[in-house]
């Protein structure tokens, strides 16, 4: 599964993506668990996860051909 990153956390992490495998449906939280063994960089970083341009909460099952992103918090005016 390809999950984008977006601003600072492109940043943190050097790159655009990360590819984390996934043999079958699991949910957000332990989405969030791989991704950071992974990428220890975003360890503790506050980030919302999309899946398919849509916001989801830590129980929501991704599928291993849903499009994930990264996204961390915004500010504006």
């Amino acid at each position: 599964m390809k999950v984008l990153l977006f601003a600072g956390l492109k940043q943190k992490v050097g790159r655009e993506f990360i590819d984390i495998p996934v043999e079958q449906s699991l949910e957000v939280s332990a989405l969030r668990e791989n991704i950071e063994e992974i990428a220890p960089t975003l360890n503790g970083e506050v980030y919302m996860v999309a899946v398919n341009e849509n916001f989801v909460r830590a129980d929501y099952r991704v599928q291993k051909e849903d499009t994930v992103a990264l996204i961390p918090p915004v500010s504006g005016g």
